[in-house]
């Protein structure tokens, strides 16, 4: 089994999307979440983590660490309507 090569990739696969497209749907923020919860935010790099936030939020908030990025990415799931 191949692992995906992206972040947005990896996210889609584990949210059972047929394309990445479907990552913007607000009912699938819980299962994003989850996603996100089981992995170590080292595995992908801060750009990877920010071009995701930016495709699943549209949002471009800065971060200067893979980890603080995974938490945003994890907050915004829980409460997204806190970033608007």
């Amino acid at each position: 089994m191949t692992t995906p090569q992206g972040l947005l990739e990896y996210l889609a696969a584990q949210t059972h999307c047929s394309f990445l497209s479907d990552l913007h749907r607000p009912g699938l923020l819980p299962s994003i979440q989850y996603a996100v919860s089981q992995i170590s935010p080292e595995r992908y790099s801060l750009n990877e983590w920010a071009d995701a936030i930016h495709y699943i939020t549209g949002g471009k908030p800065a971060f200067q660490t893979p980890l603080q990025a995974c938490a945003y990415l994890q907050n915004f799931c829980v409460n997204p309507t806190h970033y608007t």
